[in-house]
C-alpha cells in the first residue's frame, strides 16, 4: 500500500500531515505528543518524535510512504490546536 504525504517546513521546524483515519488505523491516538497539531481532517506530526513513530508503525503495517516537502515562511500549522488524543476518540 502506498501512502503519499505532505511534509511541511518553516524555518524552525517540520510536520508530517497525516489524515485522522491513518492515526486511528495504526492505533497511535495515545502515542502522539502535544508538540504536534490537529485540525478537522489531519494531524500534523512534529518531525522529531511523532513523525518518526508514525513512519515506523506505518512501515510495519505494510505502507510505502512518499513525502512531498512544502516550505513555508509562516506556516499556519503553528496557529492550530495542539494535539490532544481526545479529539480522535
Amino acid at each position: 500500500m502506498e501512502l503519499a504525504l505532505n511534509f511541511y517546513q518553516d524555518p524552525g521546524h517540520g510536520w508530517l500531515q497525516v489524515h485522522h483515519r491513518h492515526i486511528k488505523e495504526l492505533n497511535l491516538q495515545d502515542d502522539i505528543t502535544p508538540y504536534s497539531y490537529i485540525d478537522e481532517r489531519y494531524v500534523y506530526l512534529e518531525e522529531d518524535l511523532d513523525a518518526c513513530v508514525f513512519m515506523q508503525k506505518a512501515k510495519v503495517a505494510g505502507y510505502t510512504i512518499t513525502c512531498t516537502e512544502i516550505h513555508q515562511e509562516n506556516t499556519p500549522i503553528r496557529r492550530m490546536r495542539a494535539y490532544d488524543s481526545s479529539f480522535l476518540h
